[in-house]
This record gives structure tokens, C-alpha cells and sequence, in this order.
């Protein structure tokens, strides 16, 4: 054979090695993913699953560092306890991101808070 169809065979074999590993990995990890869902999207949630919830921050109370909001979207809110530190940019009228699970109550327990923010960053202004 020549080299040109060596290089070709190669590059076949290797093309489909690397496809058979991207699925693999894909097909075994789908049960750890985490989507991304909206309390809308919530009518029945299963307590042994693992959720991350977004929506815009509606009511925050604190007390010390146990944090109880409200998650909202168009059509739906979901209860949130929160035990640690929230980030600087969380606040009402927000949006947040939130992972963790549901209690036997159907509250949401988070374990992670994220707050999201415009695409508009303006630096510090100097002193």
C-alpha cells in the first residue's frame, strides 16, 4: 500500500476510536449530569434526585447565615433554605442558580448558590 492510504486507514481508526470514546463517556455519565431547570418545570420532584434550579430572587430572609428565598419564574416559585455565605451580587429582583435537593416538604435544600449577573461589566472606579 502506499503511504497516503497508511495515513488515511490511520486517520479512520483513530476518528472512530475517538467517536466510540466521546459516547462512551457520555452514555455511562448521563445519570450524573445536572440540568438546568425552571421551578415552573418542578410540578412533582423526586427527593433522592439532585436538582439546579435558576429563577430571579422574589423574598430573602436572613438569619445569620441560614438564608430563606424564593425562587421565581413566569408561572412558578420554590422555596429555598440555604446554610453558608451567599455571593456579593446576590439579591431580590436577581437571578440566581441553585443546586441541591428536595426535603420530605417539598422545600428546596440547597447546597450551592450561584448569582448571575449582566453581560455588562464596568470596573471599579478609581479612587
Amino acid at each position: 500500500m502506499k503511504p497516503k492510504h497508511l495515513r488515511l486507514i490511520a486517520l479512520g481508526i483513530t476518528l472512530i476510536a475517538l467517536s466510540g470514546v466521546a459516547f462512551l463517556g457520555l452514555f455511562y455519565n448521563q445519570d450524573s449530569l445536572l440540568y438546568y431547570t425552571k421551578p415552573s418545570q418542578l410540578s412533582h420532584p423526586d427527593p433522592q434526585r439532585w436538582y439546579r434550579i435558576g429563577g430571579q430572587v422574589t423574598d430573602w430572609k436572613v438569619t445569620g447565615q441560614n438564608h430563606i428565598f424564593t425562587l421565581s419564574d413566569e408561572t412558578a416559585h420554590k422555596i429555598v433554605h440555604y446554610h453558608g455565605l451567599v455571593p456579593d451580587l446576590f439579591q431580590v429582583g436577581q437571578g440566581a442558580i441553585v443546586d441541591g435537593t428536595f426535603d420530605d416538604k417539598g422545600i428546596f435544600v440547597a447546597t450551592r448558590v450561584l448569582a448571575k449577573h449582566d453581560e455588562n461589566y464596568q470596573p471599579p472606579e478609581a479612587p
